[in-house]
């Protein structure tokens, strides 16, 4: 009977989908799971992802070349309006 009911618990592990929770998970497990998810942030959390056959160089360069610019954009905008009033504290404290 323990043989049987262990043989339906690991079917029913294997016909859930990947993105459900085991609940039967110890707190330490899930604390883990859950400190791994606030450090490294993702859109979408999966333990898996699909790959193309080849890489897609285009869109390679296209997601480069949008972070350059916005590196850059960030550049401009702290140049220009963080800069110049950091230079002025430091150079005339306590105004």
């Amino acid at each position: 009977e323990q043989n049987d009911d262990e043989e339906q618990e690991q079917e029913e592990e294997e016909a859930s989908p990947l993105w459900l929770v085991n609940i039967d998970m110890c707190l330490v497990d899930l604390l883990v799971s859950y400190a791994y998810f606030l450090f490294i942030p993702m859109l979408v959390y999966r333990t898996s992802y699909p790959r193309t056959a080849k890489i897609q160089w285009d869109r390679v360069l296209v997601y480069v070349r949008d972070v350059l610019f916005s590196i850059v954009g960030t550049w401009v905008m702290f140049g220009r309006f963080c800069i110049p009033i950091y230079r002025q504290s430091v150079s005339d404290p306590g105004t």
